[in-house]
């Protein structure tokens, strides 16, 4: 059977809107291995929020490697989660609404969009063994208090990442602009995440910041 095919995305696409309510597009190409781990490859990866005209982020890859076990258990299992070439936006309008925010549709959008805090707690046990960004920007405005900041040379490694409530790391290296003015100034950041989304919550520990003048 082919993998590369139309409805193949559209079923990734669907299958993630159900899941966060965000639209998930996939231009490039899909390719799929089976053994040692169930592994998916995307190409040209594009996510939106439908309440929101711009984009939330996009990839040029992103690839997935995910223990076949875990899902005949129910459970999502992931071994290696690798993306390169990423760009985020994070803007915020003049009322302070996030284009992240879930929920900001038309008042029928939760017939369509199951993304409710309710609904998010049915996913499956989730955890990623490594969680891994190369090279990625976040653009970041907030139109309510007129700033602007960038981020570029993003490199982010995480372990054991989960919703479950264990303790995990997530280590942090980029270079940080202030609306366009002051030069970019190397930073890296290191804490622990401590997420239980049984219970929707989630604290920070150990929070190390260093700073390159």
């Amino acid at each position: 059977a082919r993998i590369n095919t139309e409805s193949n995305k559209a079923a990734i696409s669907e299958a993630v809107i159900a899941a966060t309510g965000l639209e998930l597009t996939i231009g490039g190409d899909l390719s799929l291995s089976m053994f040692p781990n169930f592994g998916l490859a995307l190409a040209d990866v594009r996510l939106r929020n439908p309440a929101f005209p711009q984009e939330l982020a996009s990839t040029s890859s992103l690839v997935l490697n995910i223990e076949l076990t875990s899902l005949l258990r129910g459970q999502i299992k992931v071994r290696e989660i690798f993306t390169t070439d990423l760009h985020a936006n994070y803007f915020i309008d003049v009322n302070g609404i996030s284009i992240w925010s879930i929920g900001a549709t038309e008042p029928d959008a939760s017939d369509r969009n199951p993304s409710s805090p309710e609904g998010i707690t049915e996913l499956p046990a989730f955890s990623v063994d490594r969680l891994r960004i190369g090279n990625a920007s976040i653009d970041i405005q907030d139109a309510s208090k007129q700033a602007r900041y960038q981020i570029d040379n993003l490199i982010l490694d995480s372990q054991d990442t989960n919703l479950e409530g264990r303790p995990f790391s997530v280590a942090l290296q980029f270079d940080y602009v202030n609306n366009g003015i002051s030069a970019a100034i190397p930073m890296a950041l290191r804490f622990n995440v401590q997420a239980d989304l049984s219970d929707r919550s989630i604290h920070f520990s150990d929070m190390q910041l260093s700073i390159t003048p």
